[in-house]
């Protein structure tokens, strides 16, 4: 749990993660809710009183992860979508 008084918009920590994140074109990423933020998108939530968890809560990762994640889902409800759909055809006929 994070303190009422702690300012996430000033620790240093924080700071040096949004640095590196610009730097090296990576994305904030929790394993709390398994969510995925730009530097800019997090820091707008964190101005707002959003997310405001420490350093110890965010992982710097690539982006293409993000994509990949997606597409395996994508391509895992596909598969699931053919399968429903040749279950229907064989239930109908």
């Amino acid at each position: 749990m994070v303190p009422d008084d702690y300012d996430v918009t000033t620790d240093p920590q924080m700071l040096a993660l949004f640095d590196q994140a610009r730097l090296k074109r990576l994305w904030f990423y929790t394993n709390y809710q398994q969510i995925w933020f730009t530097p800019e998108e997090l820091r707008t939530y964190q101005m707002e009183g959003r997310f405001r968890w420490g350093p110890p809560n965010w992982r710097l990762r690539d982006p293409q992860e993000y994509l990949d994640e997606v597409n395996r889902e994508v391509e895992c409800a596909m598969l699931r979508q053919k399968q429903i759909v040749a279950k229907i055809a064989k239930w109908r006929s």
